[in-house]
């Protein structure tokens, strides 16, 4: 699951789901993000035995 950094709060921008813990790196928006690669595609069609 992807979520940003605010998700689940009433609200928004005060106070942050999820942090990091570098300073110098971003937390990404679901939206920013470029999805599930194929390794994770595969991982998970594992997990849930979908082949």
């Amino acid at each position: 699951m992807q979520y940003g950094e605010f998700a689940f709060f009433r609200a928004p921008k005060i106070l942050k789901t999820m942090g990091i813990k570098k300073p110098d790196c971003k937390l990404k928006e679901p939206y920013e993000k470029p999805g599930l690669t194929s390794r994770h595609k595969d991982i998970v069609n594992k997990i849930y035995q979908c082949k």
